[in-house]
């Protein structure tokens, strides 16, 4: 998430876990590596890093016979397989419309971030 300024590690470093969260933050980080969060109304929303074989199976899951693509598919399978709590339950995130469309837009773009590349020859 990015502050105004477009710096994406400004809002990350300002985010304190709530307290109630806290030990399920620290066994998920040693347990998965990487904890992602999304701030629902002011409510946190954890998330792991899927393997590759889970983004695999996200593409297969929403690929139709004519091979396009149904994001919502693709997007709800990782919520679903990456959810790992926090301050609303998984059912709670399915259920409201509104939540389900905020994490389905998280999923598909920001849970697995590109990282910069470039391109070149030698």
């Amino acid at each position: 998430m990015a502050d105004k300024t477009g710096n994406k590690d400004a809002e990350a470093q300002e985010f304190k876990v709530p307290k109630a969260c806290e030990a399920d933050v620290r066994a998920w980080k040693e347990k998965y590596g990487k904890v992602k969060y999304l701030d629902v109304d002011g409510k946190a929303v954890f998330f792991r890093m899927p393997t590759r074989q889970e983004m695999a199976a996200a593409e297969n899951l929403a690929e139709d016979e004519n091979g396009r693509m149904d994001s919502y598919k693709k997007a709800e399978k990782l919520f679903v397989d990456c959810f790992l709590g926090g301050e609303l339950t998984l059912e709670q995130v399915l259920d409201d419309v509104e939540v389900y469309m905020a994490v389905t837009e998280y999923c598909l773009f920001r849970l697995v971030e590109r990282k910069n590349v470039s391109w070149g020859s030698c």
